[in-house]
């Protein structure tokens, strides 16, 4: 007990100012009102927890985060006997090293294919609502197929580990969207 409050005041002790100097004023900043063009209502707002509903979680978006999760945890590396990328894939994926190596050059492909993807929905000429649809339409193809690659390259047991994680992250996503996203369309591409 006695040792808590003297850490206590340790702490707020060592955030005071030395003898001699002015404590730093914060700067005030000025209210600014969010652009109503721009602001959403909440009652417009879908909000989706991962940990309550997972089932509702957008498959897409989840194989998505999969792809860039994965390439980020590798950092590019493509070899299965480097120790650390082994062992991210025994760990977290439960696959054996050939398994482990078809994933590796699959979420290097894949991540390429994305990214090009997601450059094109994000780029500037996209005015047009019907070809903001089309380019989300390109994007869930693009996510699809590497997502169909993937499992159909993998062994069962692979399938299986990466279900698992996939499962997983799914549960620690929280997904926000508006109603008018195109969700319904592009994600029934996406469909398991």
């Amino acid at each position: 007990m006695i040792r808590g409050r003297v850490w206590w005041l340790v702490m707020a002790l060592a955030t005071l100012p030395a003898r001699g100097q002015t404590p730093p004023t914060p700067s005030p900043r000025p209210f600014v009102p969010p652009d109503p063009s721009v602001y959403v209502r909440p009652e417009d707002m879908i909000v989706i927890d991962g940990r309550l509903e997972p089932e509702k979680i957008p498959n897409c978006g989840t194989w998505e985060d999969a792809f860039i999760l994965l390439s980020s945890m590798f950092e590019g590396r493509t070899n299965i006997q480097d120790p650390e990328v082994n062992g991210i894939v025994r760990a977290n994926l439960y696959m054996d090293d050939s398994d482990g190596a078809v994933l590796l050059q699959r979420v290097v492909h894949a991540k390429q294919r994305i990214d090009v993807a997601q450059a094109r929905l994000e780029s500037k000429d996209v005015a047009v609502q019907e070809v903001l649809d089309q380019r989300w339409r390109e994007w869930s193809l693009v996510v699809k197929e590497e997502s169909d690659a993937l499992l159909a390259s993998l062994s069962p047991q692979g399938v299986k580990g990466l279900r698992r994680w996939l499962q997983r992250l799914r549960e620690g996503t929280r997904v926000r969207f508006t109603l008018q996203d195109p969700i319904p369309a592009w994600e029934a591409i996406c469909a398991p």
